[in-house]
Order: structure tokens, then sequence, then C-alpha cells
């Protein structure tokens, strides 16, 4: 996804298996996001820049009334209804663990991240690959994991991987 002169926030993967957990549950949980985020490169790869935690505002309001979510220290923002994907109002979160973001770690657009290089895929991705670091996440593979990855810090907290 791209904006006009704030950048982009890149391809996001659901895993929808997550969403409906924490939509039934009303537990958010930072090892587990709903939403990866991923840049496509010029070589036809995609690398992994974020995470992106959300939950449908109905469904944490009645689990947590008057309390909007919030994760390490940070408010989630309220997307209203209608907006522009077609769901109900949701709270969601960015977190720009994989490409520093010059304007903060939990904003919601990237001025360095681009989508110019991507290009529709038909069929599913190549499996992923251990011994490269722009490992590819495949979408179409719902029981496979995220590869590993590099360990991060949000304001002094450990970060040490999403799966």
């Amino acid at each position: 996804m791209s904006g006009d002169s704030a950048g982009a926030m890149g391809l996001h993967y659901v895993n929808l298996t997550v969403l409906t957990s924490t939509n039934q549950s009303g537990v958010m949980e930072v090892d587990h996001p709903q939403i990866v985020i991923y840049e496509p490169t010029a070589d036809g790869h995609l690398r992994l820049t974020g995470a992106d935690y959300l939950v449908y505002a109905d469904a944490w309001d009645k689990l947590h009334p008057g309390d909007p979510p919030q994760l390490m220290g940070q408010l989630f923002h309220l997307f209203d209804a209608p907006n522009r994907f077609g769901l109900p109002a949701f709270y969601t979160l960015h977190a720009w663990a994989w490409k520093d973001n010059p304007n903060g770690a939990f904003v919601n657009w990237h001025p360095n991240v681009s989508c110019e290089q991507f290009t529709a895929r038909t069929t599913p991705l190549p499996e992923v690959s251990s011994t490269r670091n722009d490992s590819l996440f495949d979408p179409l593979a719902g029981s496979k994991g995220l590869p590993p990855r590099p360990a991060r810090r949000f304001h002094g907290l450990p970060v040490t991987g999403l799966s």
C-alpha cells in the first residue's frame, strides 16, 4: 500500500487464525501479530519490514469497554468504517521492526518503503530458504511458520521474532 507523499506501508499478509483468536479473546500478543508487512524488491522477492497488529473495534470494545488496545506502551489507531479497506471499524498498530523508520517505530506510513517493484503473482511463492536473509513468507501455506529473523528492540524491549 502506497501513500501520496508519506511513503508506503508495503504488502500486508493477514494471518486469519491469529486475527480471529484476537477478536474472540481480546488478548493482544507482541509475538503473534495479525499481519506481517513486506516490501517488494527489484529482484522480485519480498523483504520483511514490519508487523501490523489489528483487532476489530466492536470485538475489542465489547471485552474492554472504554479501554482502547495498546501494545509496548503504544495506543492503537482507530480506523472507522466505512474505510478504504472495506473492513468494519478496527484498531491497528504498525511496528517497523525490520526496517528503521525515521518517523518512528509505530507510525502508519514509512517514507523509505515503496511498492513500485510489486508485480502481482498468480502462483504460490517459492519455499522458504533458511539460509537467506530475505526469506519469503508464503501467504498460501497457512500451516507454515514465519522464517527466523534477527532480534530487534522497541524502546528497550527485546522482540526476538514473530511466529
